[in-house]
C-alpha cells in the first residue's frame, strides 16, 4: 500500500483530485489537508510516501511546507501542483526540495504517467 496525501486549499480541486487517485490507483490510500498545518498533523502521525502539494497555501506556502516536510522525511516524494507553469515556479519548487513540478491543467495521462513511473521506480522504503 502507499500513503499519499493531496495538500490543497481548493475543496473542489481536492476532492475531485482525490477520487481520482483512490478510483484509478486502488493501492493508494489518500489522505488529504487544506492548509499546512492540517497537512503536517497528518504527516507526522503517519508520514505518507507520496504528498501532492499546491504551490499556494494559506498561512505557510506549499515551498515552505516541501522544505519543512523534506527535512524531517527526506524520502517521502513531493509533487508541487501548480495552476501556472512558469519557470520561476519550477525552479523555486525544485530548490524547495521538490521531487517534481506539474501543472495542474496538465492532461490526466501525464499525471498517470508521472505517478505511474514514482509508484513504480521512485518511492523510497
Amino acid at each position: 500500500m502507499v500513503r499519499a496525501i493531496v495538500v490543497e486549499d481548493n475543496y473542489e480541486f481536492r476532492e475531485s483530485f482525490k477520487k481520482i487517485l483512490s478510483h484509478r490507483y486502488p493501492f493508494i490510500e489518500v489522505a488529504e489537508a487544506e492548509n499546512a498545518e492540517e497537512a503536517m498533523r497528518g504527516i507526522d502521525l503517519s508520514p505518507p510516501d507520496l504528498i501532492f502539494m499546491d504551490i499556494h497555501l494559506p498561512g505557510k506556502s506549499g515551498l515552505q511546507l516541501t522544505q519543512e516536510i523534506k527535512a524531517r522525511y527526506p524520502n517521502t516524494v513531493i509533487i508541487v501542483l501548480s495552476n501556472n507553469d512558469l519557470t520561476e515556479y519550477r525552479e523555486s519548487a525544485y530548490r524547495s526540495g521538490a521531487d517534481y513540478f506539474v501543472a495542474k491543467d496538465s492532461s490526466l495521462g501525464d499525471f498517470f504517467s508521472l505517478i505511474e513511473w514514482i509508484t513504480q521506480n521512485g518511492i523510497k522504503s
